[in-house]
């Protein structure tokens, strides 16, 4: 998938996103049986905060973020 969308909470929107197009997949492959579990592997210079943020407490979807420490979002969410 592309980069950006994964700023997007499940209330509100943020860096520019208003869809978090990577949880709305991870959540549709789970939920329909096509998967047990998803790994979300994200590769971008700013964390996926939003996607962090959305599957915390969700253990069929891992969130795995390699980021840089010091830029956008400043307050980094906990992820997988």
């Amino acid at each position: 998938c592309g980069g950006g969308t994964h700023h997007s909470f499940h209330d509100h929107g943020s860096g520019f996103t208003i869809f978090n197009d990577l949880a709305v997949t991870a959540r549709d492959l789970v939920h329909s049986g096509a998967a047990r579990k998803v790994v979300v592997f994200d590769l971008d210079v700013h964390q996926g905060d939003g996607t962090a943020k959305i599957f915390e407490h969700d253990p069929q979807v891992v969130t795995v973020s390699f980021h840089c420490r010091s830029n956008f979002p400043f307050q980094k969410q906990r992820s997988d």
